[in-house]
């Protein structure tokens, strides 16, 4: 908010410098748009200023609401998305937020068009997700009030750092389609209750079976973590993944944070393998040790046997040398 505030106070000292490019400027007043014009009359400035706007020779008044009005409009709407949508939109709620009738002065009004601009960048270019946030995020009326500019900031937060973008289309048409439903009959929702219910929608979508050990025991819920965590795992061999997920929720590993926790189990499975490799190696060789040992014990015990008949060879041989020659 106070980055947004050094914004508008830096523009706003601009006029001054810059009224002769208001008044002479390339660029028609209110971008040469009735629409634009509009919102800045009766939504951004108010009635206290309706004479800048009336009248044949009204044109943009430099250091007053019409001359500001035109300069964010030229500096903010940079492609017919914003024009046409976008503008209108955040004059029309940033009104219902701070209506002229209750704050005469237009800075308040002209900071929350900032701030409805940063909304919509952080989900730029997507304009249909945009335009749900915008139209279909607010909770129901039981779950308490919301400003609708406010939902829109809260819905693109939430998109921009819980939702993978590859989830982000899936997502939209689950707030603006089933999430609009009522819930069961005696169920307070909470103010955040559809962005929960898009994110339920698209992750039962998938089939994985370690889906509910990664959204719950890694990611306490967030899908954009989960997607991750289901990626990861499918990079390990799938003998292996049972290892992988008992060392997942070892306690060194849950005292991580999410984003830590999978190169946790990773190191957990190489030494746990590296281990397994250890012991097989020791067994192949004390298996070695027994079969050369059992080879010694033969030998030894076969010892006496062949003495006995180096002794006896001689005797033999002088019985036999008579029947060899007659």
């Amino acid at each position: 908010m106070g980055v947004v505030r050094l914004v508008m106070v830096g523009m706003v000292a601009m006029v001054g410098m810059v009224g002769a490019e208001v008044q002479g400027s390339q660029d028609p007043p209110y971008l040469g748009s009735y629409q634009v014009e509009d919102s800045c009359q009766f939504q951004l400035c108010g009635v206290e200023y309706s004479g800048e706007f009336t009248g044949p020779q009204a044109r943009p008044k430099v250091g007053s609401c019409s001359g500001d009005c035109h300069l964010l409009a030229t500096n903010m709407n940079t492609n017919k998305f914003h024009r046409e949508f976008l503008w209108s939109q955040c004059a029309r709620m940033c009104n219902q937020k701070f209506p002229p009738s209750h704050y005469r002065q237009y800075k308040p009004r002209f900071e929350c068009m900032e701030e409805c601009y940063t909304s919509y960048r952080a989900l730029s270019p997507h304009h249909a997700l945009a335009r749900y946030c915008i139209q279909a995020s607010c909770p129901h009326q039981s779950a308490g009030q919301m400003h609708q500019v406010d939902c829109f900031s809260s819905c693109s937060s939430h998109v921009s750092s819980s939702v993978a973008k590859t989830d982000w289309q899936a997502w939209a048409s689950a707030l603006a389609g089933p999430c609009q439903q009522e819930g069961r009959q005696g169920e307070v929702p909470t103010q955040t209750h559809r962005l929960e219910c898009a994110d339920s929608v698209v992750w039962s979508s998938t089939s994985s079976p370690l889906a509910p050990h990664c959204l719950q025991h890694l990611c306490h819920g967030d899908i954009r973590c989960g997607r991750t965590c289901l990626d990861h795992v499918a990079a390990v061999e799938e003998g292996h993944r049972s290892i992988w997920r008992g060392c997942s929720i070892s306690a060194t590993c849950l005292a991580l944070t999410p984003g830590e926790r999978l190169g946790c189990a990773d190191t957990c499975l190489a030494d746990h393998r590296k281990k397994e490799k250890e012991r097989e190696e020791r067994e192949r060789r004390r298996k070695q040790e027994q079969r050369k040992q059992q080879a010694l014990l033969a030998v030894r015990s076969g010892a006496p046997l062949l003495t006995s008949f180096s002794l006896l060879l001689p005797s033999l041989l002088l019985l036999l040398l008579p029947l060899l020659h007659p």
